[in-house]
């Protein structure tokens, strides 16, 4: 790309997946000093996919009343968990409508149709320390599936009704496709 092209870039989007790129195609490294990496430029999925999930819900908040709060965090109540900060609850998207709480967690491996034991606790964990009625594991696919939906358990907590669920995105379709199948599967009034 020439470089005035690249400069029009500097206010759009682009720019950063461009600086990015660029930065991977130079070979670029984590600080050695640091002891972090060796030669490679690593980049965390997981952390994409639940940016990207965050932003999807950020973008249907106008059509859902669904108000976004990101990594929102919940501590344990033992002397441990006061002290250390990797002893919480950290919640990748939390969802606010009034009084209603919903719990997402994006889960960047595969697993929707089967999902994991400590994944299903975590939610009811994730349910229980945000008070929330509702909590979701989001999967990403690569291709349809027969079923993008999942409850894995409804049932009440307490005097609250308590929906456990997974969903699959089908992100080789895009982000506008894995938002509309967010607002068709958890969106719509069940």
């Amino acid at each position: 790309m020439l470089s005035a092209e690249y400069a029009t870039l500097k206010y759009k989007p682009a720019r950063s997946a461009l600086q990015l790129a660029r930065l991977i195609l130079l070979g670029a490294s984590i600080d050695h000093a640091g002891r972090l990496g060796g030669q490679t430029f690593t980049l965390s999925l997981s952390r994409i996919w639940e940016d990207a999930v965050a932003q999807m819900c950020r973008d249907l908040e106008p059509q859902t009343g669904w108000r976004v709060q990101s990594k929102s965090i919940r501590p344990w109540h033992d002397a441990i968990g006061l002290d250390d900060k990797y002893r919480s609850l950290i919640a990748d998207t939390l969802l606010v409508r009034g009084s209603d709480r919903w719990v997402l967690d994006a889960k960047y491996k595969r697993g929707f149709g089967n999902e994991d034991r400590n994944d299903r606790f975590q939610m009811c964990a994730y349910a229980a320390g945000f008070q929330a009625e509702r909590a979701t594991l989001v999967y990403p696919t690569r291709c349809d599936q027969k079923t993008s939906r999942r409850v894995l358990l409804n049932t009440t907590y307490g005097n609250r009704p308590l929906l456990i669920e997974s969903v699959a995105c089908n992100i080789a379709s895009g982000p506008e496709s894995c938002k509309q199948m967010l607002l068709q599967n958890l969106f719509a009034d069940k």
